[in-house]
């Protein structure tokens, strides 16, 4: 009887120890459990920080650069249109060779940024290889737009320019051949106001245009070319100018439209462009007995 009461409490003993380790594991597996998936949440969340992190990153990357692109059209601005800066300047005053160069600039960002300037209107690929071949036909200091010259007190506000071609009716006054400056005078008649190369008068204007502005010496460039505002008239020739250089006709577009004032609206020069073959020997052969090659030294590098 006491061999079996002995045994009895050694079962009943072992049975105990047996669950109380039993208990111990589950609540070791239930601890390992609990931490293991904490550990996982801790991970997600620090995972979703350092994305979070990294994209926040990237966004003010984004933004820095958006800030720095709006600062640079800022400048642009002043640097193109210095009728903000002092109100006795000419209109729409800037330097042309500049003005593209700054265009191709912003269109070759804009395609890095977004992978294409469609929202410019530019509707194709720009490569750099472009870029450096147009600019050298069109150099920076050597063709200058803007409005009339009347308040202008000193030279070097329109770059110094040695040259001045006049495309209004009223003329300058006589002060810019006391100094020196060759004085031209091309006024537009009213038909310009209408952007139609149809019409014989606003074709002969143009014509006669291109056959000074072809024969001038390039030694003394800048050249000036100014109307009122500074951009229908004056539009209509520079336009013209840059097409017989071989600058595409968007980029002509884009340079146009940098103006502020005026009474035209896009649709106008691209109506005037339409006339004018996109291929520069194709655009040459409607201006015929004209020195290209002088032409191309008088703006080009």
């Amino acid at each position: 009887c006491l061999l079996f009461v002995g045994c009895w409490l050694l079962v009943v003993t072992f049975h105990r120890k047996f669950a109380e380790r039993e208990k111990e594991e589950k609540k070791r597996r239930e601890r390992e459990h609990h931490n293991n998936n904490h550990n996982k949440k801790m991970d997600d969340r620090t995972g979703k920080k350092r994305r979070d992190k990294k994209d926040g990153n990237r966004h003010t990357s984004q933004q820095k650069q958006e800030w720095k692109r709006e600062q640079k059209a800022k400048e642009w601005k002043h640097d193109g249109n210095m009728k903000d800066l002092d109100p006795d300047l000419p209109q729409n005053l800037r330097d042309v060779g500049t003005t593209v160069l700054q265009i191709y600039d912003n269109i070759l960002e804009e395609q890095e940024r977004n992978g294409n300037a469609a929202e410019m209107g530019i509707n194709r690929i720009i490569t750099r290889e472009e870029k450096d071949k147009v600019c050298k036909t069109i150099s920076p200091g050597r063709l200058v737009r803007g409005g009339h010259i009347e308040n202008v007190k000193n030279r070097d506000i329109i770059f110094g320019s040695n040259m001045i071609l006049n495309v209004r009716e009223p003329q300058d006054t006589k002060r810019w051949e006391e100094e020196g400056v060759l004085y031209l005078h091309h006024a537009a008649g009213k038909q310009h106001e209408k952007y139609n190369l149809q019409d014989r008068n606003v074709r002969q204007w143009m014509r006669s245009c291109v056959e000074t502005v072809s024969a001038l010496d390039k030694e003394k460039t800048p050249l000036y070319i100014h109307c009122r505002f500074g951009k229908d008239r004056t539009g209509i020739i520079v336009a013209l100018l840059l097409a017989l250089l071989g600058v595409p006709h968007d980029i002509i577009v884009l340079e146009f439209m940098q103006s502020k004032e005026g009474f035209v609206a896009q649709e106008n020069i691209e109506k005037v462009l339409a006339e004018i073959p996109e291929d520069v020997n194709q655009a040459r052969k409607k201006f015929k007995g004209n020195n290209w090659q002088n032409f191309e030294a008088l703006f080009g590098s």
